[in-house]
């Protein structure tokens, strides 16, 4: 099944808000909001919180850092969010593991706080790193030209374009709806309709993981403690 257009989308949302005359410049806002939610990858249903993880927004970026003569910050230093580097539309939402691949060993992440310490050091083999205000900072400086692989967990750019789509697979679409549906009744003042709706998108969007995580049991290669399946979402 081909993947619905935002503008469809917003059409059926609209129908589902019983066609209310008076809520057409938010029907952005609500699709836009449900489908971030879900991008995220983290929610609360009944209690309880769930982190599931979409295979189609897993980056793999290379981060190349040259030789330098001074350590510390800023010469350690590469701007966050990737996209203002490497022209991925795709916002850096947190990573998942860096490694220094001139070296081939991994890098263990630390609090900026122990980073700074003591004297930073210039090596030709970095090890640890701290993310924080929009920088990833590697230590020790690299005085050799060396190259990173970032593996991480972007965010997509909100639907804009009426032919724009989802960038999660098509059967996430209905989950959208659901969230937009709630929060449009949320928005409108009306609780009971609101809470109604929200039950459905919980017991859905919990269904989904359950079964996801069932299917990863049987199709999955473990990294860094995480299962990639390969049926489109990576469970913990």
């Amino acid at each position: 099944m081909a993947k619905r257009a935002f503008s469809v989308l917003k059409v059926e949302l609209k129908k589902r808000l019983r066609n209310r005359s008076d809520i057409d410049d938010r029907l952005d806002a609500w699709t836009n909001d449900a489908y971030i939610d879900l991008a995220t990858g983290k929610a609360t249903v009944n209690g309880a919180q769930l982190q599931f993880f979409h295979r189609e927004l897993f980056r793999l970026v290379k981060i190349t850092l040259t030789a330098q003569t001074i350590a510390g910050p800023p010469y350690s230093l590469v701007p966050l969010p990737l996209y203002t580097t490497t022209g991925d539309p795709y916002d850096f939402q947190y990573e998942l593991f860096i490694w220094n691949k001139t070296k081939n060993v991994p890098l263990r992440k630390k609090d900026v706080t122990i980073l700074n310490s003591g004297t930073r050091l210039l090596s030709d083999a970095a090890t640890r790193y701290a993310i924080y205000g929009g920088v990833l900072d590697v230590d020790p400086t690299p005085n050799v030209t060396t190259e990173f692989r970032m593996f991480y967990y972007g965010r997509p750019p909100r639907l804009s374009a009426a032919s724009d789509t989802v960038v999660l697979d098509e059967s996430w679409e209905e989950l959208v709806l659901l969230g937009g549906v709630y929060r449009g009744y949320d928005a409108l003042l009306e609780p009971e309709r609101a809470r109604a709706h929200q039950l459905v998108y919980d017991a859905q969007l919990s269904r989904r993981v359950n079964l996801d995580f069932q299917a990863s049991r049987f199709n999955d290669q473990n990294v860094t403690g995480l299962k990639l399946a390969n049926y489109g979402m990576v469970v913990r």
